[in-house]
């Protein structure tokens, strides 16, 4: 799987995470999360540097949904 293809089944995940509203799958999820799951220092140090940059011209952010129909656009989907 290349990046745009994971990135895309990532945001199709994160929207249907949002819209359900199956209390087994959340408990599964929330089990899920709970796992050890080591973040890598690259990917924490991106966060901070956006959340950084963020803080400096918030006029920059993207609205989410709005970023979601542009990147299923993007991608066809």
């Amino acid at each position: 799987m290349n990046i745009p293809e994971l990135q895309a089944d990532k945001l199709d995940l994160i929207a249907w995470i949002t819209k359900t509203e199956d209390p087994d799958l959340i408990e599964k999820l929330k089990r899920i999360q709970k796992e050890n799951i080591k973040i890598p220092q690259w990917q924490i140090e991106e966060v901070n540097k956006r959340l950084t940059n963020l803080d400096y011209d918030p006029e920059k952010a993207i609205d989410f949904d709005e970023m979601i129909i542009g990147l299923k656009e993007k991608h066809g989907l």
